[in-house]
């Protein structure tokens, strides 16, 4: 039995310095990655960092591993890459960030969703519905999970709780916009059609009118021709009379 205690307690010993030396190893790894992060966020504050210098800590996704695509995420909106920001912040919404967090990285998110909307390129119904489609789908990041309310103001994060409301605006303005382009091409369309009815109502006129005069001067070239005609006989009919005529003739002497 003896032996045994003794090697029981050997590796008891040997457990705790390997527990030693493994949380001395996960602080250190914790240290780096704190201070990579804070060496990027401060890089961010001063200007647009390469996402790329981010990019190291991708492999270290324990126990936080939506900060790195968080960090990136904001370097490439800083970047007005906002594509690959938006595929960035969806990336560490997967990793269940704490609420707070949550709500920043939702905020930012919302944010480049919007800035995807050329408002000065709204033109059409089409494109309105589209921007109005896209507004939607921002305002549901923003209150899927309670960052801001669906309805009403209590929402628990006011930054999120405030750009859904300018949202909500954004969409009212939108919709308005439409049904006045609506109106507007309404009204458009009905002048146009009175326009042409008018054109129409004109040609139909002109047209009587040609028809009119067609028939006016045909009358007056049929009887033209009449008194040229007859002319021409009185004309035949006096040369006839002054060479003897028919009228001096006696017959024939036998």
């Amino acid at each position: 039995m003896e032996p045994r205690e003794q090697n029981r307690k050997g590796i008891i010993r040997i457990l705790l310095a390997a527990g030693g030396v493994t949380a001395a190893l996960f602080a250190i790894f914790l240290g780096v990655r704190i201070a990579m992060n804070a060496a990027f966020a401060g890089a961010l504050e001063q200007g647009t960092p390469e996402p790329s210098a981010e990019e190291g800590l991708l492999i270290l996704n324990a126990p936080e591993g939506y900060v790195p695509h968080y960090n990136m995420g904001n370097a490439y909106y800083k970047r007005e890459q906002y594509d690959e920001a938006i595929d960035q912040y969806q990336r560490a919404l997967q990793y269940h960030p704490a609420d707070g967090r949550e709500c920043d990285i939702r905020v930012n998110l919302a944010l480049a969703m919007l800035h995807k909307i050329d408002f000065d390129d709204l033109g059409t119904d089409k494109k309105i519905d589209k921007a109005i489609q896209q507004l939607r789908a921002a305002r549901l990041v923003l209150t899927e999970e309670g960052c801001a309310a669906d309805e009403g103001p209590d929402g628990h994060d006011p930054e999120a709780q405030k750009l859904r409301e300018e949202i909500d605006r954004m969409i009212e303005e939108l919709q308005q916009q439409k049904e006045n382009q609506d109106s507007e091409d309404q009204e458009q369309e009905e002048q146009q059609q009175q326009q042409q009815q008018q054109q129409d109502q004109k040609d139909k006129q002109k047209s009587a009118r040609e028809r009119e005069i067609e028939e006016k001067m045909k009358r007056q070239k049929q009887q033209s021709m009449q008194e040229q005609e007859e002319a021409q006989k009185q004309k035949e009919y006096r040369e006839r009379e002054d060479d003897g005529g028919y009228g001096n003739y006696e017959g024939k002497n036998w």
